[in-house]
């Protein structure tokens, strides 16, 4: 009996770890979601996980990108993204909380999605704690973490709010340990043997890279077209009526062209030999109606 109870223990994890491995697609990120609930000490498998990625170029062009993961798979119709142009200067962690705040004030709008299981922050400590502010603000429990990379740039694993750190590209957990880099040892139901289950190991770092990458693509694509629609206002050769003589006129009123952008419809009116119709058109040029927010 006993016997038979060993082969039918080691039958059920040679087909766990044959699913890890890609056997069967979705089973196989069940399994990673329920490990990744485990590690994470959630209250449930997570079906909904939202990740936030901040980026900016220098101060003018900053967004916020929320891709959304619907039982370990991309649902491109439900990310979000976001302007940052109210921040003055880059400030990731200012900008982590505006944009949480932004996304949870939509919390019970269908249209935007069902309230997230996890939420993930492209970053560290700073970033998660950004977060965990954020919803103490608006006294709301959902559980946070940080997905951290390595001196390579790679996805290296999870940082806990409390500081700690699943390293998800550690050669080997020892048994019974999360591989926690301050050292403190997380505990596992299962029974692994010796270099504790690398299948499951790489088939989280699989899913963490999948919605880390894809939160740093969704918001560099958002940003980059940002910074082009910038661009193109910023060339006074694109406004209708705006000839050589009038650039002239405008560049030594308002200095540069960030001056002119920047300029109220008021100061354009008084720039003399401009005329109200070509101060109408400079202030329309760099101020659209209708412009997404």
């Amino acid at each position: 009996l006993a016997l038979l109870k060993m082969a039918g223990n080691n039958a059920v994890e040679a087909l766990r770890r044959h699913t890890l491995q890609g056997g069967s697609r979705q089973t196989a990120l069940q399994e990673t979601l329920k490990l990744l609930a485990e590690i994470l000490e959630l209250p449930q498998q997570p079906h909904r996980i939202e990740a936030i990625d901040i980026s900016h170029s220098g101060k003018d062009d900053r967004a916020a990108g929320l891709v959304v993961f619907l039982d370990g798979r991309p649902a491109r119709r439900q990310y979000r993204r976001f302007r940052l142009d109210q921040l003055s200067n880059p400030d990731d962690y200012e900008a982590m909380r505006q944009t949480l705040r932004r996304r949870l004030r939509h919390l019970d709008d269908q249209d935007f999605g069902s309230r997230p299981d996890l939420i993930l922050a492209d970053g560290g400590i700073g970033q998660v704690q950004a977060l965990r502010q954020v919803l103490q603000e608006m006294d709301l429990t959902i559980p946070v973490a940080g997905m951290v990379k390595d001196e390579r740039h790679r996805t290296k694993g999870l940082v806990f709010p409390d500081g700690r750190i699943v390293n998800l590209r550690a050669p080997a957990w020892p048994s019974g340990s999360l591989a926690l880099a301050d050292g403190d040892a997380g505990g596992r139901s299962d029974d692994c043997d010796d270099a504790i289950c690398p299948e499951e190991r790489l088939a989280m770092l699989r899913l963490m890279t999948a919605i880390q990458d894809e939160a740093h693509r969704f918001a560099g694509q958002y940003r980059a077209s940002l910074q082009q629609k910038r661009q193109i206002r910023y060339k006074l050769e694109n406004i209708r009526g705006i000839g050589p003589a009038r650039r002239r006129l405008l560049l030594q009123r308002f200095q540069t062209i960030k001056g002119v952008a920047e300029a109220s419809l008021e100061a354009l009116r008084h720039v003399d030999g401009l005329g109200e119709n070509a101060a109408q058109a400079v202030y329309q040029h760099f101020h659209p109606t209708g412009e997404e927010e």
